[in-house]
């Protein structure tokens, strides 16, 4: 088809700023389509077709609304996410911190100097320790997180059969080695015998 679309956006922008201006969609006998500013030939279908302009601004209220609409949509699937993954998160209410991370180990009260009621719900689990302030409202205002990192261990090697301790203390015991290797292949052997 031979629609340029930089063309059917530029007749439309006339047609706002000029009210007698018109444009025409027009088939030739091989079904190809085009868009022109001159009434159709007579061996082409077709006609003139409305092109009207934007009808304007939008409503400022309909627009904020629609904002808060996506910013709550937004938020609400920010606390599933964080509650899939047992997180708390800022602006959650107590109901969806239960929810998320279960009951707290301990709950912390603190009153503030402007009497404002401060609360620390703390949760011992197994990737370390959470801190969870919430305020008089109840929601979540800020977090916390001690991360537990496990020492990195080797992983347990199975003992040596007895034929490789007797094969080792046979290597050991050759006297074709240097003395500070045949120290060092004993010194083996003994925690081989030593394993458990």
């Amino acid at each position: 088809m031979g629609i340029t679309f930089k063309f059917i956006a530029a007749c439309a922008l006339l047609a706002g700023t000029n009210s007698a201006f018109a444009v025409y969609k027009c088939q030739d006998a091989s079904g190809k389509t085009s868009f022109q500013e001159t009434p159709c030939a007579g061996s082409t279908q077709g006609g003139a077709i409305s092109v009207k302009p934007a009808s304007g601004q939008a409503d400022p209220t309909a627009v904020q609304s629609g904002q808060e609409q996506l910013a709550k949509l937004k938020f609400d699937n920010a606390i599933e996410d964080a509650t899939r993954k047992k997180l708390p998160m800022q602006g959650m209410t107590l109901d969806q911190l239960k929810r998320s991370m279960g009951t707290p180990s301990a709950l912390n009260r603190t009153v503030t100097e402007g009497g404002k009621q401060r609360n620390q719900h703390v949760y011992y689990r197994q990737d370390g320790t959470w801190y969870v302030y919430t305020d008089e409202t109840g929601r979540v205002t800020s977090f916390q997180s001690s991360q537990y990192v496990a020492p990195e261990t080797k992983p347990k090697q199975a003992c040596p059969t007895s034929d490789q301790i007797q094969t080792a203390e046979t290597e050991a015991s050759s006297i074709a080695l240097p003395y500070a290797v045949r120290v060092e292949k004993l010194k083996r052997v003994e925690e081989m015998k030593r394993c458990k």
